[in-house]
């Protein structure tokens, strides 16, 4: 057990730095999902425009559409692991997870298929996936 005045000294070091000590962040998993959401939401945007006023095909739609879920859900787990400053790989991942869940809801919701489809395995491994090394590289920042 630190001493008082090193527990002084470890609550104004932690202070200083923004860092938080180690254990599980609800605030920076919401944080990670928040930024994947929002940069899946203009990207999204920009590739609409792409297609829009571009020669681009449209079948190469659901390979861009999966970059942008990869992109968003390692920049999201990036965010969450560099937040909570200690196990990257587990804020991340939930931060990655979660928004792979949200992309099957909605695609059971809105697209047609069912939640408990193949699909949605997929989707949500690969958003826990991506959201693992984004909180591995994101706690290394």
């Amino acid at each position: 057990m630190p001493t008082p005045v090193r527990a002084r000294r470890l609550v104004a070091n932690r202070v200083v730095t923004g860092r938080q000590a180690p254990g599980f962040s609800v605030a920076a998993v919401v944080r990670g999902f928040a930024v994947a959401v929002g940069l899946i939401v203009v990207l999204t945007f920009i590739l609409a425009m792409v297609l829009r006023w571009s020669p681009v095909s449209e079948a190469r739609l659901p390979v861009m559409g999966g970059g942008i879920a990869l992109l968003s859900a390692f920049i999201g787990g990036a965010v969450a692991g560099r937040a909570a400053a200690s196990s990257g790989w587990l804020h991340g991942g939930t931060a990655g997870l979660l928004l792979g869940l949200l992309a099957a809801l909605l695609g059971a919701t809105l697209g047609g298929e069912g939640f408990l489809a193949l699909a949605t395995v997929v989707r949500a491994g690969l958003g826990l996936g991506a959201g693992m090394a984004g909180g591995v590289f994101g706690v290394n920042l």
